[in-house]
């Protein structure tokens, strides 16, 4: 932090009504739930939380929820949550990721800076943070005046592509000596861990990501190995992801069946072969061939690479957001 930002001092003493507390994962999933669906009602932003997704945030490698997050409860209903904040350290790296949200009905009493506050703190605290990030939708102005207040600065762009139930997709056209393997064939934890370190060299924000993460997320919630896809090069080696899959939770409430591609990448030295292009629509066909019939995915706004492949498939902007930087050393 510059010394001309000064990040505001806890706001306790203008919240006196409201009690803050570390989150009981036993207990408070179903009040998580209840505050995402509140917040979603208003600002649709396409975030509808299941208690399965609530459950395994809590599990995820390095969080701990008695240290890493607090949650606001309603001063009239003490069973119910209004307001909740995380600060999440990145494995190896230099930062962590933290927010916050306050359910509509409680805004506008100082809750929201408070939470932040405290995941600041909590950030800090962890000690190999030398930054914290922070990503929303572009329409949520009283957030960025949040990000303003704390003496966040906007990084980068991102996009939320879709590509409608309509649309069809050619078959993919695969490079001469490239083949395709989905996950449930391979049932190698370290050729994922490869495919998603290396694809995504030269992206924003790209981390050697440590084993424990990737076989949690290969065991979380939904995750399908056979949409884990999986390409290697002439020589056997590892040349991309295109990572995909679909959450009926979500489904359900959106009312329509939605895929995800979650990752799409590409190893450098297998790069403007054609290959990112046969891995996405090889995703989207298995998305369809499991009765999805609408694929979205997000991109950074500045993949340059990635864009116009997505735009020439047929994807259009859905939705838009930023992400959010402030330096803690």
């Amino acid at each position: 932090m510059t010394d001309t930002q000064t990040r505001p001092s806890s706001r306790a003493a203008r919240t006196p009504r409201f009690h803050f507390r570390r989150p009981d994962p036993a207990t408070d999933v179903p009040g998580l739930v209840a505050l995402g669906r509140a917040v979603e009602a208003v600002d649709q932003v396409d975030n509808h939380p299941s208690e399965a997704q609530v459950r395994d945030s809590f599990a995820e490698p390095g969080y701990d929820a008695a240290q890493d997050s607090w949650v606001v409860e309603n001063p009239d209903n003490p069973a119910a949550l209004i307001g909740e904040s995380w600060a999440f350290h990145v494995g190896n790296s230099a930062r962590a990721f933290v927010g916050s949200q306050v359910d509509p009905a409680w805004r506008g009493h100082g809750i929201g800076a408070e939470l932040l506050a405290r995941a600041l703190t909590r950030a800090e605290e962890q000690g190999s943070n030398r930054y914290v990030s922070c990503g929303f939708d572009d329409k949520l102005v009283a957030a960025q005046r949040l990000m303003d207040q704390f003496g966040f600065r906007r990084v980068v762009g991102w996009v939320l592509l879709r590509l409608p139930a309509d649309h069809a997709a050619a078959a993919p056209a695969w490079p001469a000596g490239y083949t395709l393997r989905p996950y449930n064939e391979v049932n190698d934890p370290t050729a994922v861990q490869e495919a998603l370190n290396r694809g995504f060299i030269g992206h924003w924000e790209n981390r050697d990501r440590p084993l424990e993460d990737i076989i949690h997320r290969l065991h979380g919630p939904h995750a399908n190995p056979a949409g884990i896809l999986l390409a290697s090069g002439p020589a056997g080696d590892i040349a991309g992801i295109c990572w995909a899959g679909y959450d009926p939770d979500y489904n359900a409430a959106v009312g329509e069946a939605v895929g995800y591609i979650h990752n799409l990448g590409v190893v450098p030295e297998h790069r403007r072969a054609g290959l990112g292009r046969a891995l996405l629509l090889a995703g989207i066909a298995w998305l369809r061939s499991e009765g999805q019939a609408v694929i979205e995915l997000d991109a950074m706004g500045n993949n340059e690479l990635a864009l116009p492949l997505y735009e020439g498939v047929g994807f259009t902007v859905k939705r838009q957001g930023s992400e959010y930087r402030l330096d803690l050393t």
